[in-house]
């Protein structure tokens, strides 16, 4: 251990403890050979920290940050030694460390905290130059390098062999008030704690030195925090206090820390007692040969969920300028292998547990809210511990390898996730169905209103799927084989699913079933059920679909556009002169988000008004592949002309649009001109008989300036005075692309169709 601290401390503080080595002594007494282990340190030259006046306070300040971190059970004045001309602190006796800060017992509490740099007298302020650089050390990089060294240096002690397995155990067993151990130890969640401390530490000095508060090492206790136990804690309401009222009292320092403490300070802790300060109890020395339990190698693993180097420790925990972050992958996290008649690992699940109550810490200490959120291969992670990371702004969730994620978690993500668009649930042993039961034996959908991707792969025991999720796009339910009953609002995830391997599922029964009852929906006589049949099992001879002139209303436009959502085969739709309003121009154009085949969308003569153009301007800034939309002769104003400008931006695809006869004015006008100037790929565009003035015509011919892919602009039986119409011929005059100003109705649908 005191190599341990050592390392530690010499990559935070530079020289703060001397280096030690570990000897072997033999002895011959009265002719039989005797063994000592021995600890070699450089000497250091100078008194006890009691009496020591002038202290070092750069160095005095870097040994109280560490003190927090390495949590010393024995740190007497006797184990600090002040340097002669330096006046620097050393500490010359660590092997007392990593202790539980604090006992609790059915009674009260006791504090094992024991350090004699916070019993010194007030004058003494922390540096603020040595605060500065600690807050910006990287405790990730740190701890890594230290476990390195730390499995360094044990394998070299059992390289060496010093003493045998033999003399080991009797050196360990002969003394139980003494007792040798030949290894490093350190207990589980240790680094964790260390890790947490070390952030937290640095977000408390953080505030401090904004806030700019004079500090003594008295101060920094209340920042000590623990991760053992049901819950995770800061211990300011115990250590803090003890050492307060003790500093406040007239007594001489040692006796400070007695009374701190409430221990006697003049002996050191026996080996039992130091063993159930830093371990919880004395290991027995087949668990110490074992190395299951106590070895740096088992503490590195700790350190791995919180390394922010995503190539070092599978886990990120982090934020840029968008968004935050947890991404932990749990998988080699893990005791011992399995006998060799069973594959796999068995779960460390008290490390796992911590690093996740960890993780839970840190989320909420920093306030952070992320966007994005990993949890994969936790063998502890249930509903209860999920809640934490579930808030309305996530939009990614992996939580794949988990075996108790089941069906209250799912509904603990449904309630607390509005705007989830992404979930992962593959290989979650338990989850039986991803449903929401209503009452008993009668499951209702799940409601998930932004979900566009879910994967549900390899869950044994998974039976059903019932879902509400009007932008889904990809779902992925392979290899479960007991799913047998699928129930989806829309028609896309029957059709694109992926359910491949499950063999107790009749898709194709389960398909026709759902189209019937679809199907059913649409009242309207003048459809062909056989057409859309066709259309909804996605024909791939059926590439124009034309519904025109038959009345059709929103319910039944939202029909036909669920199946255009996974529709693969059609390019041309029209459905002109029908009765579709902005429920129905916002059900196509939800669709348009997902489909990646069509091509022509004619919507005109038909109710759609600002609120409808918006929703389509929306689906335009991602679509890839329409070409051509005809909006019409509908009821859309300046605002709704606004957003569709503004989504050429993004759009690269659109190369032709009919927004004639609407109710545009000038702003509208103004709104495609600042689109025309900038945009490379439409080549057509309609804005007749609408409520464009000079103002308006006067933008869109100084956007022609510069606009060299426009082969045919529409502006006719506008509200243009000789003055625009002046404007408007000089265009061609100068802009070498433009072919056709097109006034006549007649020649517009020439041009376009």
């Amino acid at each position: 251990m005191e190599y341990a601290i050592h390392a530690l401390t010499a990559r935070i503080a530079g020289h703060l403890s001397p280096p030690t080595e570990l000897a072997r002594f033999e002895v011959d007494v009265k002719g039989k050979k005797r063994i000592y282990p021995v600890l070699i340190s450089k000497t250091i030259q100078g008194q006890t920290l009691e009496n020591a006046e002038n202290l070092d306070v750069k160095q005095l300040t870097w040994a109280c940050l560490c003190a927090l971190l390495t949590r010393p059970g024995d740190g007497r004045f006797p184990n600090y030694v002040v340097e002669e001309g330096t006046r620097r602190i050393f500490c010359v006796d660590n092997d007392i460390s990593f202790v539980e800060a604090v006992i609790h017992y059915y009674f009260g509490h006791k504090v094992q905290f024991s350090s004699a740099l916070f019993c010194l007298d007030a004058k003494y302020h922390l540096d603020p130059e040595v605060l500065e650089a600690f807050i910006h050390l990287k405790p990730n990089l740190i701890l890594n390098s230290w476990l390195e060294d730390l499995i360094q240096k044990d394998e070299s002690y059992r390289t060496l062999q010093l003493f045998t397995p033999e003399e080991e155990k009797r050196l360990y067993e002969e003394d139980s008030e003494d007792r040798f151990k030949g290894t490093l130890l350190l207990r589980s969640g240790t680094v964790t704690n260390v890790l947490v401390q070390f952030y937290h530490l640095q977000d408390c000095l953080r505030q401090a030195l904004k806030a700019k508060k004079k500090l003594i090492p008295l101060d920094l206790l209340p920042y000590l925090v623990t991760l053992r136990g049901s819950q995770m804690q800061t211990l300011d309401r115990w250590v803090y206090p003890k050492y307060k009222q003790a500093v406040a009292s007239s007594l001489a320092p040692k006796k400070r820390l007695q009374n701190a403490i409430e221990r006697q300070v003049d002996i050191s802790l026996t080996s039992a007692q130091a063993d159930a300060a830093s371990f919880g109890k004395p290991p027995t020395f087949e668990e110490i040969q074992q190395r299951e339990e106590y070895s740096p190698e088992k503490a590195q693993s700790e350190l791995f969920a919180f390394t922010l180097n995503r190539y070092a420790s599978h886990v990120l925990f982090g934020e840029n300028q968008e968004e935050e972050w947890i991404e932990a992958d749990f998988k080699r996290m893990v005791k011992r292998k399995i006998p060799d008649r069973v594959k796999g690992k068995i779960p460390d699940r008290e490390r796992q547990r911590l690093v996740l109550n960890a993780l839970t810490f840190l989320m909420k200490n920093k306030g952070l809210r992320p966007k994005k959120v990993t949890l994969m291969n936790c063998a502890v992670l249930d509903h209860t511990t999920l809640k934490p990371f579930l808030h309305k702004d996530l939009t990614y969730l992996n939580v794949s390898g988990c075996p108790l994620i089941k069906e209250e978690a799912i509904l603990e993500i449904e309630k607390r996730c509005p705007n989830l668009k992404q979930l992962y649930l593959n290989r979650c042993a338990q989850l039986r169905a991803f449903e929401k039961s209503r009452f008993p034996l009668t499951p209702t959908y799940l409601q998930f209103a932004k979900l566009e991707e879910l994967q549900l792969k390899r869950c044994v025991a998974l039976a059903s799927i019932h879902l509400d999720a009007p932008l889904l796009h990809t779902l992925k339910a392979d290899k479960n084989p007991q799913l047998n009953t699928l129930f989806f609002t829309a028609i896309a995830p029957y059709v694109r699913g992926s359910f491949t391997r499950c063999p107790a599922l009749d898709l194709e029964t389960i398909k026709k079933e759902r189209l019937s009852k679809i199907l059913k929906e649409i009242k309207n006589s003048k459809i062909d059920p056989s057409l859309l049949f066709r259309f909804y099992i996605n024909d791939s001879e059926l590439t124009s679909l034309h519904l025109s002139d038959i009345g059709i209303s929103d319910k039944e436009a939202e029909v036909i556009a669920n199946g255009l959502a996974s529709n693969t085969a059609l390019s041309f739709l029209w459905l002109n002169n029908n009765q579709i309003s902005d429920r129905g121009a916002g059900a196509f154009a939800r669709a348009l988000a997902s489909n990646t085949t069509l091509k022509y969308l004619v919507l005109a003569y038909n109710q759609i008004s600002d609120e409808g153009a918006e929703a389509i301007a929306q689906s335009l800034a991602s679509n890839t592949t329409l070409k051509k939309l005809d909006l019409s002769n509908n009821q859309i104003s300046d605002k709704g002309a606004e957003a569709i400008a503004q989504a050429f931006a993004s759009n690269t695809a659109l190369t032709g649009l009919r927004i004639d006869n609407n109710q545009i004015s000038d702003r509208g006008a103004e709104a495609f001109a600042r689109a025309l100037a900038s945009n490379t790929t439409l080549k057509i565009i309609y804005l007749n008989n609408n409520k464009i003035s000079y103002e308006g015509t006067e933008a869109i011919v100084r956007a022609l300036a510069s606009n060299t892919t426009l082969e045919i602009l529409g502006f006719g039986n506008s509200q243009i005075n000789d003055k625009g119409a002046e404007a408007i011929a000089q265009v061609l005059a100068f802009n070498t692309a433009l072919r056709k100003l097109v006034f006549d109705f007649v020649k517009i649908n020439d041009n376009f169709y």
